[in-house]
């Protein structure tokens, strides 16, 4: 009932002409959050509310984002000035924005030389034939396609409209497919990869008045501490795309505390081990570097760093991957689901501790007999444990070096991130030649903060 609510006014506002503006700024986001006061968005909507472009009489804004997390909420009703309207960030609200542009566009309320900028800030996942593009989420956990704002894309092309698409979801790469000669598309990272909030918030911090699109990229890319690969529709972007993207990707996986359960862990490196041995990334790096020191000539940056910091990464996995083989987390499973390693590494009575207030928690029949599956799961397994632990005793040593190496793990992060920032010298000299013959012209340089 809000939400129709909250539309109704909207349309309403709509046909007094409060809405009639020459800039308009939408900012979708904040969803797939799971309950609580607080999402990990909050940061990014305070960077927000400082923007020039977000206070400025110049641009109208609407926010339809999260719903029901309060602290979130506070930040978009209370720092975020001045908002035309604000909603929750479900697919009924998005749908309404996209359709009510559209509308605006068809009737000639929006015209020629007008700008809109969309930026989607939530969680992303990859794409799936036959889509274009691929689905962020919603408030309510909703994946929602971004194949629908193809028709917004080709309407703004037919009547001159500037448009831009600032997706800083993870797997974001997949947007540029709706990027056109009117339509600037910029993303937080590659299509295969995650997003992090570093470039997101250092995005908006320089949505300054006076630069355009592309220069806010430029400059947030540059400063952007995370792996992940930003990447924008220009001709130059493209090219930079082409070059850095492959072979920079494999070298920029890394893991968090979320990844340091061991199952996960033997999906992620042993599937990097049977699909491309780490010291192959090193050798394609090395002939890549070659072929871009003959394109780029006296403009190429030194790469020494690069290779050093290159090979102590591949080194690192290395071990990594010697030792989950040693471990027997690529061996056939003992139970049909774990390995020996995983049997005696996994800490199963801290996995019971967690699943046993979810299955509590849980009013849905279905979900809640897979939850108490799992506790059945676990169970089983942490007697497997305890039993092989009993016969064989020096398995206590393994289990020490085994949660030893896990703790390591997080240096991944730090190699990545190393690696990252000589990557970034790369695309700078790299755009920066391709911009010498580029059309003067282009979506994300036409658009202005």
């Amino acid at each position: 009932m809000k939400a129709w609510l909250a539309l109704v006014i909207w349309m309403g506002l709509n046909q007094s002409g409060a809405f009639a503006s020459e800039n308009e700024f939408i900012y979708w986001g904040a969803g797939g959050e799971p309950d609580g006061e607080t999402t990990i968005f909050d940061s990014g909507l305070r960077e927000l509310s400082k923007a020039t472009l977000a206070n400025s009489p110049r641009w109208g804004t609407t926010v339809f984002a999260d719903g029901g997390h309060g602290v979130t909420q506070k930040i978009i009703r209370d720092e975020i000035r001045p908002v035309r309207t604000t909603g929750v960030g479900d697919a009924l609200h998005w749908d309404f924005s996209k359709n009510l542009l559209e509308r605006r566009i068809q009737s000639g309320e929006l015209k020629e030389g007008d700008q809109i900028i969309l930026v989607i800030d939530t969680h992303g996942g990859s794409r799936h034939e036959p889509a274009i593009t691929h689905s962020i989420f919603t408030n309510d956990n909703q994946p929602y396609l971004l194949d629908r704002l193809k028709r917004l894309t080709e309407l703004a092309e037919k009547k001159g409209i500037r448009l831009g698409i600032v997706d800083l979801s993870c797997h974001s790469g997949n947007t540029l497919a709706l990027a056109n000669s009117k339509t600037c598309v910029i993303t937080a990272a590659g299509p295969d990869q995650y997003a992090d909030n570093d470039f997101s918030e250092t995005f908006y911090r320089n949505l300054r008045r006076g630069k355009s699109l592309e220069d806010v990229f430029l400059e947030s890319r540059d400063k952007n501490k995370t792996p992940s690969f930003p990447m924008i529709s220009t001709p130059q972007g493209r090219v930079a795309n082409q070059l850095l993207y492959e072979r920079f990707l494999p070298l920029s996986h890394w893991n968090t505390e979320d990844y340091k359960t061991p199952d996960l862990l033997a999906r992620q490196l042993s599937r990097e081990a049977a699909c491309k041995q780490p010291p192959q990334h090193m050798a394609e790096l090395l002939r890549s570097i070659e072929e871009w020191k003959g394109r780029l000539g006296s403009l190429m940056p030194d790469t020494t760093e690069l290779e050093s910091r290159v090979k102590a990464y591949e080194d690192f996995r290395t071990e990594m991957i010697r030792k989950l083989k040693q471990w027997g987390l690529g061996s056939p499973q003992m139970n049909g689901r774990y390995s020996l390693g995983e049997i005696v590494g996994t800490p199963w009575d801290q996995k019971l501790k967690e699943l046993q207030p979810l299955i509590d928690r849980e009013q849905d029949s279905v979900r809640k007999a897979r939850l108490l599956g799992y506790l059945a799961i676990y169970r089983t397994a942490q007697k497997q444990k305890e039993e092989l632990i009993r016969k064989r005793p020096q398995l206590r040593s393994f289990l020490a070096d085994y949660n030893n190496t896990l703790n390591k793990l997080q240096m991944t992060s730090k190699f990545a991130e190393a690696i990252g920032v000589e990557e970034r010298k790369l695309y700078q000299v790299i755009y920066r030649q391709e911009s010498e013959t580029a059309p003067r012209s282009n979506p994300c340089k036409d658009i202005q903060i």
